[in-house]
């Protein structure tokens, strides 16, 4: 079944056809990431009648799917930084992350989440949350998480992609999740920061910051750049719990990890 999760990455020109609509990412022999090609197309008008319609159905169809089976996902103005030691980010844990309104107008947060291949809470510790927040991040499966708080299964790439590089164009669905609950009230310029200690090697991970008003509510892209360092905000993904803890240098894949991860 599709959830307001999938399609994988919302485009801004899918944000046209309405809040629901989640673009789907392409790539053409260039390298470069677009919109799907149909809409690409249909805007350009270099397609024909017949095609043309076979598009516009295909999209009422998604629609359909899509807002059949959740709520609006919004472009907030919460902009986010990786700050975690573990992929260099300059903070105080493991895994760091700093929410800022880059508004002009205060934004009421109420949920954060993202995702994670570390489904066991014994696994973390030294939680950082702000004020009105729950102290400790709930860990759990995305039944569990969608029973308590009506979550959408956030997506990994499988690989860690340097703070301020695109990520790869495919994700897939995460293990599990972790969330922080409450209520903050956050000014323009201002910022609050969620943070735990885990000792998996990171990979990129969505998140969604929840408003009270769909439509207000903040989330990551995979076209964006990833986020982070310290200071560095965007709405790209963040760095996350992959699914082991770092391999040895001694092994082959430790050192092929080490090569790929050797910049932050």
């Amino acid at each position: 079944m599709f959830s307001k999760r999938f399609p994988l990455a919302l485009g801004e020109g899918g944000r046209r056809f309405g809040s629901e609509l989640r673009g789907f990412l392409w790539y053409n022999p260039a390298g470069h990431i677009g919109q799907s090609a149909c809409i690409v197309n249909i805007m350009k008008g270099g397609i024909c009648s017949m095609t043309r319609l076979l598009c516009v159905v295909s999209i009422a169809l998604l629609c359909v799917l899509v807002v059949g089976e959740q709520t609006a996902w919004g472009a907030g103005e919460l902009w986010i930084s990786c700050d975690g030691i573990r992929s260099g980010g300059g903070g105080a844990r493991a895994y760091q992350y700093t929410l800022k309104n880059t508004g002009a107008a205060p934004v009421t947060l109420t949920l954060f989440y993202l995702g994670t291949m570390d489904s066991t809470p014994g696994n973390y510790s030294a939680w950082v949350a702000p004020a009105g927040f729950n102290a400790t991040g709930v860990v759990a499966d995305w039944t569990t998480l969608f029973n308590l708080y009506q979550t959408s299964v956030m997506s990994t790439t499988m690989i860690k992609t340097r703070h301020g590089m695109l990520p790869p164009p495919m994700a897939y669905p995460t293990y599990a999740g972790i969330a922080w609950s409450g209520s903050a009230v956050i000014n323009p310029g201002q910022t609050v920061t969620f943070g735990f200690n885990n000792a998996h090697e990171p990979w990129d991970m969505e998140w969604f910051a929840e408003h009270p008003d769909p439509v207000n509510s903040s989330q990551a892209f995979l076209y964006l750049p990833i986020a982070g360092p310290m200071g560095t905000y965007t709405q790209g993904f963040v760095h996350g719990p992959s699914e082991a803890s770092v391999p040895t240098e001694g092994a082959t894949f430790g050192k092929i990890k080490a090569l790929y991860s050797s910049g932050q």
